[in-house]
């Protein structure tokens, strides 16, 4: 087995490599929602297409994070437990971010 980093270690160690990627994904997506109303054309495509498809998809990965993370710490010591619930409370606040961001947008969406 792995041994696990101590507490007060780096963030990066805390987290894992996947939940660090997709943190910094979605810190990546949170400003794009300013020019999600641009025309779509050269590099404004990525936030007008790709951002709105990829928050939709952030939402779900955090979610699911957040599930696996509550499921998991309940039968691990507690060094583990106190890891995996600082992920879920990271997960919780970036999906709040993403939500306060982007929820105005969606909403204008279906709206229409």
């Amino acid at each position: 087995m792995q041994d696990q980093p101590p507490p007060n270690t780096g963030l990066l160690a805390r987290l894992g490599p996947l939940r660090t990627v997709l943190a910094v994904f979605v810190l990546a997506c949170l400003p794009l929602v300013f020019f999600a109303d641009g025309e779509p054309a050269g590099w404004y495509i990525v936030p007008v297409y790709v951002a709105p498809v990829m928050v939709v998809i952030f939402i779900w990965l955090l979610l699911f994070d957040m599930l696996m993370s509550r499921v998991l710490a309940g039968e691990k010591p507690p060094q583990e437990q106190a890891r995996l619930y600082f992920a879920l409370r990271l997960d919780a606040a970036l999906l709040v971010a993403l939500l306060v961001f982007w929820g105005p947008f969606f909403y204008s969406l279906v709206r229409g």
